[in-house]
């Protein structure tokens, strides 16, 4: 390795150390050189891209493929389970350095890439098994094997969900490596930037990328979320917001594709849990109480810390939840937000004003059930949510229609306040709802009960959340209590919940 190569492998190695994932990423480069390697020393054999023959050193490596069945050009071995697929592997039209570049080798070196790949995942769980070897690690494991091996699904290496489109490349650009989700209107997959060397930056500065393909017919939704992106990572150069890095953005038949940053963590709602489990697991009640309450903390912080950001800048999420908040790797709690296609700007809110389809039911702010105006604190009344899910290890509402939704805020909240809310059509139906069936505390409520005070209201939320009577308690229950106040001017902003006591400080992670 010359001079030149070796700097850039330094360089290399520092600018990922944030992703903790350089060994892995340098396990997959050599690999990927090895198999290089490989081919230059077959060149000599008429076996170029084009070549309709089997040379001997390719009818070796496919001598023991099922019922000796050797896979031809137009088809692929899959490694994970030897059921021969065709492929749709195309070579990209690449720059002349390209043949240096990260994985772009002729001939049989994309057969060998699939192959190195298959070596990394072969090797991820012995991986995770030195990473968690400690105590910790070890008692997640015996406590519950299925989720320990859950926890390992979103490492780089351990992606296992080979999609159809699996050694694809798009936009002559980006490889198809794995399948990381999908939601109601996107795919997110795992790519390779084919046009980024193994040791030197260019473009992006990426060498694995997630690519967010939209619906067809969503590319309103994909454009806007691009410009979103755009301009909040362009107000945070140095990226120390906790929100997703966006580079670039395609077409890809008739889908329009983001090309952003990998995260490869799991969404809160999946990998949080598996932590706390971990945690209790590990230590005594007590101390995995604390834990799970610096783990709350931690998360929060960076949630708030994006949403000011957005905030700052006239722009509402309008879809927080604990699926749209991706861990960065599988070892730590560090947390970005991410799916920003339904942002909307303060000037732009009026136009929800008829239909108020705005926010998953789950997470919706108490002035959208009741179709009153609204504004950012809407996300804020969605972080409270998050924040008590967190806690309890299940949604704090569970309801899949507004008026369901509604009844649920009143047996937690107790009945909004009058001035608020009574010029609203719902109110009136609520009001008769809560005279029915009027839920009854542990504790003896004012009779009669139309309007509960502040120390009621957090009294109650205590009570329901079984949260106990420590320090933390008292500000983890005295924040709640502020992000799901039914008053938007009464909740605090971003900014100002930042601020907060609970967030003082972090004592056991």
């Amino acid at each position: 390795m010359d001079d030149l190569s070796e700097r850039m492998r330094i360089h290399d190695y520092t600018a990922l150390q944030t992703l903790g994932l350089v060994a892995l990423y340098n396990r997959i480069g050599l690999l990927i050189d090895d198999a290089h390697n490989k081919t230059q020393s077959e060149d000599s054999q008429p076996s170029g891209v084009y070549a309709s023959s089997e040379t001997p050193q390719r009818q070796r490596r496919h001598r023991d493929t099922p019922n000796g069945e050797t896979a031809g050009r137009s088809s692929s071995i899959d490694i994970t389970n030897g059921r021969k697929r065709k492929s749709e592997l195309s070579r990209p039209q690449s720059p002349e350095s390209s043949k240096r570049s990260f994985g772009v080798v002729a001939g049989n070196g994309k057969r060998n890439m699939k192959s190195a790949f298959a070596r990394v995942q072969a090797r991820a769980g012995d991986e995770q098994t030195d990473i968690d070897g400690g105590a910790l690690g070890r008692r997640a494991h015996a406590a519950g094997r299925g989720a320990a091996n859950a926890d390992r699904g979103l490492s780089v290496a351990a992606v296992e969900t080979r999609p159809a489109e699996y050694g694809e490349v798009w936009f002559d650009r980006y490889q198809i490596v794995g399948k990381l989700g999908e939601g109601a209107f996107s795919q997110a997959f795992l790519a390779m930037d084919l046009y980024c060397t193994r040791m030197g930056r260019r473009h992006d500065g990426t060498r694995l990328v997630s690519i967010k393909r939209m619906a067809a017919h969503e590319e309103v939704i994909g454009l806007s979320e691009h410009r979103t992106l755009t301009m909040l990572n362009a107000l945070d150069p140095r990226g120390r917001v906790p929100i997703v890095r966006v580079h670039d953005m395609f077409r890809h038949g008739a889908h329009a594709c983001l090309v952003m940053e990998p995260l490869l963590g799991g969404t809160l709602h999946d990998a949080f849990p598996r932590r706390v489990k971990a945690a209790y697991a590990a230590h005594d009640t007590e101390v995995a109480r604390r834990v799970h309450m610096d783990m709350i903390r931690a998360v929060v912080r960076q949630l708030l810390a994006a949403l000011a950001h957005m905030h700052s800048s006239a722009l509402i999420h309008a879809d927080i939840k604990t699926t749209n908040v991706i861990c960065s790797d599988a070892h730590s709690l560090s947390a970005k937000l991410i799916d920003f296609g339904n942002a909307v700007g303060d000037g732009d809110v009026a136009e929800y004003y008829r239909s108020f389809e705005i926010q998953t039911v789950w997470f919706r702010a108490p002035e959208v059930a009741y179709q009153r105006p609204f504004g950012r604190a809407i996300d804020v009344w969605s972080v409270g949510c998050v924040m008590c899910e967190l806690w309890l290890g299940r949604p704090l509402f569970t309801d899949m229609e507004n008026h369901s939704l509604v009844r649920s805020m009143l047996k937690l909240r107790g009945p909004p306040p009058a001035a608020l809310y009574a010029a609203s059509p719902i109110y009136t139906d609520a009001m008769r709802a809560w005279s029915a069936a009027r839920p009854t505390p542990g504790f003896r409520a004012p009779e009669p009960s139309l309007d509960w005070g502040a120390p009621l209201r957090a009294q109650w939320l205590r009570h329901s959340l079984h949260v106990g009577d420590d320090a933390d308690a008292d500000d983890f229950i005295a924040l709640a209590d502020a992000l799901l106040d039914y008053d938007p001017e009464q909740r605090p902003t971003a900014a100002e919940a930042l601020r907060h006591a609970f967030f003082d400080g972090t004592h056991f992670i």
